[in-house]
């Protein structure tokens, strides 16, 4: 069993303790498994927080294999010169649970070559070997704690504040733990066992058991409401604390660093300036790269993260009006990449009458769904389609002479149709009915 203590944390000569740790070489094959390595010091030993994870996923009918470098008083500026911690960070685990010294001494990662922070070597060994970072922010310091010089309101929010800061330094993603942590103190006081003990910071059996919770949230994606209470711990406060644990797990507000952490979510907004298109990347955590194809033949453009890791604003002109597939490819690393593409339309900004140049036959118009174009031109066409206020509201790319469009789900109206290829363009009111 792990060293528990509730006094004071302990010198920087702890001791290591392995849970599991003879599994770590074993495959790993069932889909509901995960490996976990806590990095931290006694605020993660103490009622052995790798543990009440690994029993509260099993009594689900999951498997979490963990093992902890956790010696007390360890700052994680001590693991990034440790031996030992280097060598278990760089065993593959799936993710890796990190938590610095419980003062709220969480340092982000700077934009200086000259200054590495500890959290920028951890990032970089856990990127090298596929394992993403989850920062557990640990509690505030009882104000009956002799330690404590300030309200327990304001340290909290002052270590909710460093984590979630150093989280979005390196894309990792900042657990709710502190969050839900906070709101039992506020709205359940009469709750006994969240701290060992009032003159102790360290977390007591359900403060503990509260960021087992938040955690297998986390990482499953489901509630822990149900499971059965550890020992030691009565049914209604167990149940109270998983409840607390899944609403702030499930808290769209916080989702955005860690609820799709076992996949790669892309997205991005455009805002369009005649030629001109500016793409703000909206995509979630564990994102470090992304390749632009604009789809107007001018190469690829890479993006990588800046201060903070926000990928910003990336704008492109492109040589002409008309409509291109834009195509990224995202990646974390070398461990997993995604794709997403969006068809960007343009409109000109004056348009010549090409009707001599480029004969188009639209029918039926009026139309009450489809529209039947024939373009004597054999050269593939782009179809842009505005309502009156200028507003695209399809796009389409034509490979043939014939084409067929569906604009049933339109309002009914008036709108604009711009056809264009490499001979001219054509332009056409349609009504819809």
């Amino acid at each position: 069993m792990s060293p528990v203590s509730s006094g004071p944390l302990r010198k920087r000569a702890g001791v290591l303790l392995l849970i599991g740790a003879l599994a770590l070489v074993m495959p790993v094959h069932a889909q509901d498994t995960l490996k976990v390595l806590f990095i931290g010091n006694s605020m993660t030993y103490v009622e052995d927080l790798p543990a009440l994870l690994t029993n509260l996923a099993s009594s689900n009918g999951k498997t979490v294999i963990t093992a902890q470098r956790t010696p007390g008083g360890y700052f994680l500026a001590d693991h990034v010169e440790d031996p030992l911690s280097l060598s278990l960070m760089a065993q593959g685990f799936d993710y890796i649970v990190v938590q610095e010294q419980s003062s709220g001494n969480m340092q982000p990662a700077l934009p200086s070559p000259d200054i590495t922070r500890p959290i920028e070597v951890i990032d970089s060994i856990a990127k090298a070997h596929c394992s993403k970072l989850l920062l557990y922010a640990t509690p505030g310091y009882p104000e009956t704690h002799p330690w404590s010089n300030e309200t327990y309101e304001d340290m909290q929010a002052y270590i909710i504040y460093n984590y979630s800061l150093t989280a979005q330094s390196v894309r990792a993603a900042c657990l709710p733990t502190a969050h839900a942590f906070r709101d039992v103190i506020r709205n359940h006081p009469g709750m006994s066992g969240m701290w060992a003990s009032p003159t102790d910071h360290h977390p007591g059996i359900k403060g503990q058991y509260l960021h087992a919770c938040v955690m297998y949230s986390v990482l499953y994606k489901e509630s822990a409401v149900g499971s059965p209470a550890p020992s030691g711990m009565n049914e209604s406060d167990a149940s109270l604390l998983q409840q607390t644990a899944w609403n702030f797990a499930n808290d769209s507000a916080l989702q955005l660093g860690y609820h799709f952490i076992d996949t790669l979510v892309t997205g991005f907004q455009r805002t369009i300036a005649g030629s001109n298109v500016l793409f703000v990347d909206t995509s979630s955590s564990f994102i470090d790269r992304i390749e632009w194809d604009f789809g107007d033949q001018s190469g690829i453009t890479v993006s990588e993260p800046v201060l903070f890791q926000e990928f910003g604003a990336i704008e492109h002109s492109y040589p002409d009006t008309g409509c291109f597939w834009l195509k990224r490819r995202l990646y974390w690393g070398t461990c997993e990449n995604a794709m997403d593409s969006a068809l960007i339309c343009l409109q000109p900004t004056s348009v010549p009458d090409a009707m001599g140049l480029n004969p188009v036959q639209l029918h039926p118009n009026p139309t009450s769904g489809v529209i039947h174009i024939r373009s004597s031109d054999k050269t593939s066409s782009s179809i842009v389609i505005t309502d009156l206020g200028g507003r695209v509201v399809m796009g389409e790319n034509i490979l043939d002479r014939f084409t067929t469009l569906d604009i049933s789900f339109l309002p009914r109206g008036v709108y604009l149709v711009e056809i264009r290829n490499s001979v001219g363009r054509f332009h056409a009111k349609v009504i819809k009915e």
